[in-house]
């Protein structure tokens, strides 16, 4: 294939993904907004001092100040502009799957590092992350962080310049501070370097490595001290030995549902997803016996992944179903893509001593036209895959969420707001944290998406608000006589 066509082939999965993003980012300004968490990271952002905010830990267990900062951003504007949060979440998610490729081309190029990226970015679960902002500042980040600690440590162990590693410990930290998963970093690049290691049958040199990776997991290992050490009750309860186990081999079934959406839908039964994922892997490792290893380092990573998740407090209040919701495989989608790249058949490779070159096929127009045709196919099947997980999980709640907006917008909008005085009430539920304790009052909320609403006790107000977003007048002193006097 000529160059000329490599880079058409190139651009026009580019602009796939970037048309995939924008179907998604679309689907969920038109069918959700702003709910539970996102409320209270809004108004503690311009309650409380910046310091103090963005040190304060999340859900009473993340000390997260990179989440904490985005959310602060967002905060700023008056009002509040889902919009703008979903196109932010939609950028950093194709960073990140360009971050991808940048790191799958540095820990070992080929022909197929592209499709992968390509597949990474056409995730299912990135819904999850645009229809919940509180979701997203936390996964989107940790992924590029991950990502990049990745690059650029791989980059040291070929150059062996201080900066390189400089940089990985860097972005190992804001991964940190975006989200708790991230203490799990270390382990993933050792199992990184060794998987590839095996991929590319070289010689590791164990001591050095792990003198590289010492300083990470001093500072994982640090982190997790304090957290236990400072952890609430809420935050230190762990669910049965059951629950967690067999949480953990339906994640791996959840995982699937992810990437396979349309054949773990039919085949419904997880039994049998496992043992089409063990047929999957032993006909990898029967292509290449490699791959052995390079499963094994997959299976390790995926594992304490999902184990965070599996004996977390989550999984006391919900149990086993923590393993099907689906935003937690955002963040696992990566490290698969990582270990498929060192795993996926290559052609033979040239080359002398430690240094190969692959190979690669020679392509063809009707190759790459045929390339392009399954991906276009798969972002639609992707995409209403995505939309059935919205429908299933969240829909009902969004759309009270979207429906209370805009009633409340349409009432607003013939009154005079310098002559209403709103009825000061608690916010309504889906306004609130899940079980969280501090409940946030109609003023702290309101003014966020309607900056010149006032509020007051019900001896002053004019109006009040229904739990439809209707605005209603409040009752005068006759009407709420003659009421009582009805009772």
């Amino acid at each position: 294939m000529s160059p000329r066509w490599t880079g058409a082939e190139r651009v026009a999965l580019s602009l796939l993904c970037v048309v995939f993003v924008l179907r998604v980012a679309f689907f969920s300004v038109d069918r959700s907004h702003f709910i539970d968490d996102d409320y209270e990271h809004f108004v503690n952002a311009r309650a409380i001092d910046f310091l103090s905010f963005v040190t304060a830990r999340v859900d009473n267990i993340h000390l997260a100040p990179v989440h904490k900062l985005l959310s602060y951003l967002i905060a700023q504007s008056s009002p509040i502009s889902f919009p703008t949060a979903v196109a932010l979440v939609s950028v950093l998610h194709l960073i990140a799957a360009a971050v991808l490729f940048a790191t799958l081309q540095t820990m070992r190029p080929g022909a197929y590092n592209l499709h992968i990226s390509v597949f990474f970015s056409l995730a299912t679960t990135l819904m999850e992350q645009t229809t919940w902002w509180s979701s997203a500042a936390h996964r989107l980040p940790y992924v590029i962080f991950s990502l990049l600690a990745l690059l650029f440590f791989l980059r040291h162990l070929q150059s062996g310049r201080l900066r390189d590693w400089a940089a990985s410990g860097g972005a190992f930290l804001l991964a940190l501070g975006a989200y708790s998963k991230a203490v799990l970093l270390p382990f993933l690049l050792l199992a990184v370097v060794l998987a590839r290691a095996h991929a590319q049958q070289q010689k590791s040199d164990y001591r050095a490595l792990a003198i590289k990776l010492l300083p990470f997991a001093c500072v994982s290992l640090t982190y997790v001290l304090g957290y236990v050490w400072s952890a609430d009750p809420i935050a230190s309860a762990r669910p049965a030995v059951t629950t967690v186990l067999e949480a953990l081999s339906l994640s791996f079934v959840g995982l699937a549902q992810s990437f396979l959406p349309p054949i773990v839908t039919l085949i419904a039964e997880p039994e049998v997803v496992l043992l089409l994922l063990a047929a999957g892997s032993a006909w990898l490792i029967a292509l290449q016996p490699e791959n052995a290893r390079i499963l094994l380092w997959l299976f390790a990573s995926l594992l304490l992944n999902f184990l965070i998740v599996a004996a977390s407090p989550r999984a006391v209040a919900v149990g086993t179903s923590v393993a099907a919701i689906p935003r937690y495989y955002y963040e696992a989608n990566f490290i698969l893509a990582l270990f498929l790249s060192l795993a996926w058949p290559r052609p033979p490779s040239t080359g002398t001593g430690t240094s190969t070159v692959p190979v690669l096929p020679k392509h063809n127009y009707a190759g790459a036209l045929l390339r392009i045709a399954v991906f276009v196919i798969a972002s639609g099947v992707y995409f209403q895959a995505a939309v059935a997980n919205f429908e299933f999980f969240h829909a009902a709640r969004h759309k009270v969420a979207l429906d209370y907006r805009r009633a409340l917008s349409a009432s607003l909008a013939p009154l005079n707001r310098h002559a209403v005085t709103i009825c000061d009430e608690p916010a309504e539920v889906f306004m609130r944290k899940f079980l969280s304790t501090q409940v946030l009052q109609k003023s702290e909320v309101l003014p966020l998406l309607y900056p010149d609403l006032r509020f007051s006790g019900a001896a002053q107000a004019t109006h009040r608000i229904e739990s439809s977003g209707l605005i209603r007048p409040m009752p005068t002193a006759s009407e709420a006589t003659l009421r009582s006097s009805c009772l």
